[in-house]
């Protein structure tokens, strides 16, 4: 069954429905009622039952025993069945091998039959309500009327012959019927694993895993992988390590990170799972020489540190990338090195400077063409993955005007790409850069569509972050105070599942929402809670703007004591300094600068913002910018 398949559950027949489906199928040859009943009580109201139990009174006749003669159970009815078959029997049992459909040429080249008795076999099952055709040989298909009458001929194969016929179907599949196999390569993987080739097996579970993952059906492709690496591990055992080639490695590592990536979308880059699939991948690396599999284990690695604020993590994972890197200075590895490296520069070390640099060498190293395919093997484009954060990062370095039209490049970069989650990931850091703007309404088109998309792909760490994204943006344009409950909802259901991201991004946030409702005490407790955990772990890129809003809280508080929020506002500044963060650093000038205003200490407040000024042109993109020079000129 495939991810978007269901189950419905059906009801037995009652005794009345029963009595009507004999009727009809023995129109010509009424049983008695007593008779019905019998069958009734047999069959328990299972259909195919009926069906089977009325089909052998009609043969048998009234001098056939009854319904003491019929076999007890339905499989028993349907091996009598095909027992009656003659040699027909053989070509159902081919048939079932192949699977619940077939076609006539796969069926002929597999079964080794001339036309005329393999057709006159295929009559004999049509007549006999086995299978159902459509079309004339040698264009015709088949197909079971029932799966439990597939399932009865399938039995009753020996483990061997079984074992032959798949390999043959396979190999068939693989050699004639190219399409087919091209389409549906778990079809040829399901059949190698039948027939115990475990090589072949695993190679088509693979392909059959890289076609799940292009069609962006994750569950599906975890299913194939969870058999391909079952086989893998089967094949090693027992056998000694000095005898086990570098092919093999290579190919249980190449199963072992693919396991991760469905993971990372199906079950999120934060989930335990998606943890121990890329852990293991780490301890099967080794030497195995191609680079793509170990940059797929430190790229898995370094994420879920990353979505769980795991600062040690992260710089381990970032810096053997980088050092793993520099042999092959302009390749795609080379950019995913740079871009988690720069990521983490900013994240965890406070470096700006060297964050820009890192993730600008990224996005030069983006080849569309060579590394557009890599989407699949690290969750997203690894050129819309790169921009998004250069956007941030050239924001918080005071360019803001540069960090939209590099957000903007991200954007159709990942629309050209059609690749649901690419999309989904550009619209999630859209929508994160306008909560550095404090634009809430920019933010709810695209956390609004990546939502939808996200629901309709079952991908559950999107669907856990677009509505806290969505609350903020919600509460921020309405200013409701059911809106900021939601949020703080919506935090604590990321905390449960070890999203800590969610909390950095939004919780500050949800402390500015909760001044502006008046919940002054409560958005203190927020915004210290928020800082403390970034102590804690070592995430500083929101340590300047923490400490500014913490300082308007207390200005809040206690207007007439102003001494302790010009000391978070001075904070604010000096950290803002240290990472080169001028757009954080003119936010807590302008705080810090209103409040000297307001106590009457013109020359400080000008003294503190015309430094931070320096440089900045007036923009839509940041509109503190002009509230901060109109200031300035009224304390000059």
């Amino acid at each position: 069954m495939r991810s978007h398949h269901g189950t419905i559950s059906l009801a037995p027949l009652d005794r009345g429905q029963v009595r009507d489906m004999v009727a009809e199928l023995s129109a010509r040859h009424a049983l008695p009622r007593d008779v019905v009943e019998d069958v009734a009580a047999r069959t328990g109201g299972v259909p195919l039952f009926v069906e089977e139990v009325t089909r052998l009174l009609l043969d048998r006749g009234e001098g056939g025993g009854g319904i003491q003669a019929i076999p007890p159970t339905l499989q028993q009815s349907l091996m009598a069945r095909l027992d009656r078959l003659g040699p027909a029997r053989e070509v159902a049992q081919i048939g079932s091998v192949i699977g619940r459909g077939f076609s006539y040429g796969l069926l002929r080249d597999v079964a080794v039959m001339q036309d005329a008795p393999l057709q006159a076999a295929l009559e004999k099952l049509a007549e006999a309500d086995i299978v159902l055709v459509q079309g004339m040989p040698p264009e015709s298909d088949y197909r079971f009327k029932h799966a439990l009458i597939q399932d009865a001929a399938y039995e009753n194969l020996l483990k061997s012959r079984r074992q032959v016929l798949h390999r043959r179907v396979a190999e068939m599949l693989r050699d004639r019927f190219a399409d087919t196999a091209a389409a549906e390569p778990e079809v040829l993987a399901y059949h190698f694993t039948q027939a115990g080739l475990t090589d072949a097996a695993v190679e088509w579970w693979g392909k059959a895993v890289d076609q799940a993952l292009r069609r962006s059906a994750f569950q599906e492709a975890i299913s194939h992988l969870g058999k391909a690496i079952e086989m893998a591990d089967k094949s090693g055992e027992g056998v000694p390590r000095d005898v086990v080639t570098a092919a093999p490695a290579s190919q249980r590592l190449e199963l072992q990170t693919a396991y991760g990536n469905a993971l990372l979308q199906a079950r999120g880059m934060h989930s335990p799972e998606t943890l121990e699939a890329f852990s293991r991948a780490r301890e099967l690396v080794g030497d195995i020489e191609d680079p793509l599999h170990r940059f797929s284990t430190y790229y898995g690695l370094w994420v879920g540190g990353y979505m769980r604020c795991d600062k040690a993590t992260m710089i381990e994972a970032a810096e053997s990338a980088l050092n793993d890197s520099k042999s092959r200075p302009d390749t795609a590895e080379a950019g995913i090195a740079h871009r988690i490296y720069g990521v983490t520069c900013w994240m965890a070390r406070g470096d700006l400077i060297a964050a820009r640099d890192h993730l600008a060498q990224a996005v030069e190293l983006y080849r569309p063409e060579r590394d557009r395919d890599l989407a699949y093997r690290f969750a997203q484009d690894v050129g819309v993955s790169a921009m998004v954060y250069l956007s941030f990062v050239e924001w918080a370095l005071g360019e803001p005007e540069r960090a939209r039209a590099v957000m903007e490049q991200a954007l159709a970069q990942a629309a050209e790409a059609k690749h649901p989650p690419t999309l989904i990931y550009a619209d999630f850091h859209a929508a994160w850069l306008e909560s550095f703007r404090r634009d809430p309404g920019r933010a709810q088109p695209p956390a609004n569509r990546s939502l939808a998309l996200a629901r309709e792909q079952g991908l559950e760490m999107w669907m856990l972050l677009f509505p806290a994204v969505l609350a903020w943006a919600n509460a921020g344009a309405r200013g409701a105070q059911g809106d900021w409950e939601e949020l703080l909802s919506r935090l604590v259901a990321c905390a449960e599942r070890n999203l800590e991201l969610a909390e950095v991004i939004y919780r500050p946030l949800l402390a500015a929402g909760q001044v502006a409702a008046g919940q002054i005490d409560v958005a203190l407790a927020t915004i210290d809670r928020a800082i403390a955990a970034n102590q804690k772990s070592g995430i500083c890129f929101v340590d300047a703007e923490n400490r500014r809003i913490r300082g308007e809280i207390l200005l809040k508080r206690d207007p007439a004591d102003s001494a302790p929020a010009e000391e978070a506002f001075l904070t604010a500044i000096v950290i803002a300094r240290q990472q080169k963060a001028r757009s954080f650093e003119l936010r807590a000038a302008l705080s810090l600068a209103k409040l000297y205003q307001g106590t009457n200490r013109t020359a400080d407040a000008h003294a503190v913002l015309a430094p931070a000024l320096e440089g900045f042109s007036p923009t839509p993109e940041f509109p503190e910018i002009e509230e901060a020079q109109t200031l300035l000129a009224a304390v000059a």
